[in-house]
């Protein structure tokens, strides 16, 4: 494995030292987020979900290269698409073939000597040709329809034939009814509409009436779902803790990714360089990683706090009030991208005495129309 993972840090590098590059900097970061997807041969079980996950890391960027280049270049655009196309194949491929994760072989020898001779996998010299195909089965017969015979006048009709019979009838069906008697006429009794039974209603409601909606359980009255941490293929997840401020995760490789979900008031440490973090639906809680090689994905979070003390491409928070990130000296060249956010704040380092410059993400935008477009810019306030 040693000269795979050469290869892959390699590719990193050359990611790191283009970012300054405008027109190859997204191309390189897609390839740099897929490149993890050959890491499956380390997997315990389940690698085709390892190979998505890259998958799904490498589109990220991908997007953007096709939508940066959808009305310039449409070479770009093939590339982004096919580049996706060969992880996708890939994931097929180790589904279909190793579900379960690469079975070595505990008494096979040097790759170098491998040959199909020593599994007889060779071909004889004089095999006789494979026969033909067996001929296609004949056609099915023709089922023969022939019109039912007429019935005899005597015989009585039923099902439809009776039902068609009535209809021709015309004012003619009416002849059978019996004449309601006006003492009979609940309208004109009222004695009657008195004593008359009033019919059940039908248990289903008729698609136009309206219910109310059912209302939601309070969150302090649902039961409480226990904390798990395990390993699932090349995702790591932690969800349901409360109240704990010791969660490590040390056992970590290059091409897994940690899932938090639904935490409260914990304190998460990762150690050890990762695939991609995502924290979803967390209150209250802290996390610490040493470096990612994609995607830092924050959702309907409240009140958390990120630090990273090494590197990061790209930290991406959505639908989420108060949070705080700490940045290292060398994550400096992050990229932030916030969606629906409030209260977000970035902390810089400044000198090396351990200090922090804490700066505020823009909430409020102007936007303006020029030549058509919407031109949108940040709101500063002074005094």
């Amino acid at each position: 494995m040693a000269p795979i993972h050469a290869t892959f840090n390699a590719v990193t590098k050359i990611k790191d030292e283009s970012r300054s590059n405008r027109e190859w900097s997204l191309h390189f970061q897609t390839i740099s987020d897929g490149a993890g997807c050959v890491g499956w041969v380390q997997a315990p079980s389940s690698p085709a979900e390892a190979v998505k996950e890259q998958k799904e890391a490498a589109e990220f960027y991908a997007n953007r290269v096709i939508s940066t280049y959808k009305e310039k270049d449409k070479k770009h655009v093939d590339w982004a698409r096919s580049y996706i196309a060969l992880i996708e194949e890939l994931r097929k491929y180790v589904l279909e073939y190793h579900k379960m994760g690469l079975i070595w072989n505990p008494k096979g020898g040097k790759a170098t000597e491998f040959s199909l001779e020593s599994v007889g996998g060779a071909p004889g010299k004089s095999s006789a040709p494979l026969p033909p195909p067996p001929p296609p089965p004949p056609p099915p017969p023709l089922i023969e329809t022939t019109p039912p015979p007429a019935s005899s006048g005597g015989a009585a009709l039923t099902g439809t034939a009776a039902v068609f019979a009535q209809l021709n009838q015309g004012m003619d069906i009416t002849k059978g009814l019996r004449k309601v008697e006006k003492s009979e006429m609940t309208h004109k009794n009222p004695s009657l509409r008195v004593s008359s039974t009033v019919p059940a209603r039908s248990p289903s409601p008729s698609p136009t009436s309206k219910q109310p909606p059912k209302p939601k359980k309070p969150v302090s009255l649902q039961a409480k779902k226990p904390p798990k941490k395990e390993l699932q293929g090349g995702k790591w997840i932690v969800e349901h803790y409360e109240n704990d401020k010791e969660i490590v995760l040390d056992d970590v490789s290059i091409s897994q990714v940690v899932a938090l979900y639904g935490c409260k008031n914990c304190v998460v440490q990762v150690k050890g360089k990762i695939n991609g973090v995502t924290m979803t639906n967390c209150q209250k809680t802290s996390i610490v990683i040493d470096s990612t090689i994609s995607v830092i994905s924050i959702t309907n979070c409240q009140s958390f706090q990120l630090q990273i003390l090494g590197t990061a491409p790209t930290i991406q928070i959505e639908t989420t009030d108060f949070g705080q990130v700490f940045l290292s000296e060398t994550c400096l060249g992050a990229e932030i991208i916030t969606a629906k956010c409030s209260a977000i704040n970035i902390s810089i380092p400044t000198g090396s005495e351990g200090d922090f410059s804490e700066k505020p993400v823009p909430e409020m935008l102007r936007t303006v129309i020029q030549d058509g477009k919407l031109v949108s810019s940040i709101v500063e306030h002074s005094g």
